[in-house]
């Protein structure tokens, strides 16, 4: 998993830091740099499949230190120019070199697949072309499409996967008989929701948070992601339901797969520790994102004492610079 990093001029992040733990969260205003940050980790984690990171006010700067059964490895990713060409930089090493070093460690390339998410209804709502085996089951998109395809791959597999989703899903959602993957007329496949009095729901009938869950339970058997980005998993849902999907995130966790959240709701953060949350700040534009672990927030230990931890959030939060709970010293000085 990622234990921390830096990111430099990357977007409207000029120079900050951060630890991760395998669940964790992003919380903060708009505009302060969430989703940045997210993308930052996304294009250091996958720089196979990515392409170069946006050029700021010089040149953009990753550095990302993994840990893998108390080893650990640190690599770093830039942006320079040479005679006019971009070119990618992973640490002083050889790139074969430290490719090997990394799959000695088991980290893939460097460390597998790099899923990013934020749930869009629309496009979960589609019908999808179906998977190749040859391929790992995965979204089409970040959005969410190729649902009913995951579905279909999960259900298809020995281990009786599709039974136990569906089965978990019905205790949520108990009008629920069972879902319906039809195909269509163009060689796709749909999703329909087959209801314990007999009738068939198309998506379009099917409510958001539904959708979202159903998503959600379907991340958690996508086939090798060892890092899964999600950007406001509360989206759509009902507050009741917001821990139970951040609950389904905690096992994708727990599994193996490192998650990293973005949120804006105080909901999910109560499910957390304090060592699982980092606030993000934008002060100005000129210091551009500060990230400060929740537990070095101003007067933490006391506060904690009286508030759940996204009470705590919300409660101090102005929705701008957060300043009554954002110490006047710098990221470093925050994150010890």
């Amino acid at each position: 998993m990622i234990e921390s990093f830096t990111v430099s001029n990357f977007g409207c992040v000029r120079n900050a830091s951060a630890k991760l733990t395998p669940l964790h969260a992003f919380i903060g205003p708009n505009d302060s740099g969430k989703s940045t940050v997210l993308r930052a980790l996304q294009w250091a984690a996958g720089w196979r499949s990515r392409g170069l990171p946006p050029q700021a006010d010089g040149a953009s700067k990753i550095e990302v230190a993994l840990a893998r059964d108390g080893l650990s490895v640190r690599f770093r990713t830039t942006r320079s120019q040479l005679n006019g060409t971009d070119r990618t930089i992973l640490s002083s090493k050889p790139l074969g070199e430290f490719e090997s070093q990394m799959e000695r460690l088991g980290f893939g390339a460097p460390l597998g697949i790099v899923e990013l998410v934020r749930f869009d209804a629309d496009r979960l709502r589609e019908p999808s072309l179906l998977l190749s085996r040859t391929k790992l089951s995965t979204f089409v998109s970040s959005r969410g499409a190729g649902l009913p395809a995951v579905l279909m791959d999960i259900r298809g597999r020995p281990d009786d996967l599709g039974a136990r989703i569906e089965q978990r899903f019905r205790a949520r959602f108990p009008y629920v008989k069972g879902l319906s993957l039809p195909p269509t007329d163009d060689n796709r496949v749909a999703l329909e929701l087959v209801t314990i009095d007999g009738k068939t729901l198309s998506t379009s009938q099917l409510s958001e948070g539904l959708l979202y869950y159903l998503a959600f339970e379907a991340l958690r058997h996508v086939e090798d992601v060892k890092l899964l980005l999600v950007e406001e998993p509360e989206n759509g849902l009902h507050p009741a339901r917001i821990a139970e999907v951040v609950k389904v995130l905690r096992e994708i966790s727990d599994s193996g797969t490192q998650v990293v959240m973005a949120t804006h709701s105080p909901l999910v953060i109560n499910e957390l520790g304090a060592d699982e949350v980092t606030l993000v700040t934008r002060p100005s534009v000129e210091e551009g994102t500060r990230l400060t672990p929740m537990r070095a927030t101003r007067n933490f230990e006391q506060r904690s004492k009286v508030y759940a931890l996204g009470e705590l959030w919300l409660a101090y939060a102005d929705g701008d610079t957060e300043a009554q709970l954002v110490s006047n010293g710098s990221n470093e000085d925050a994150a010890q």
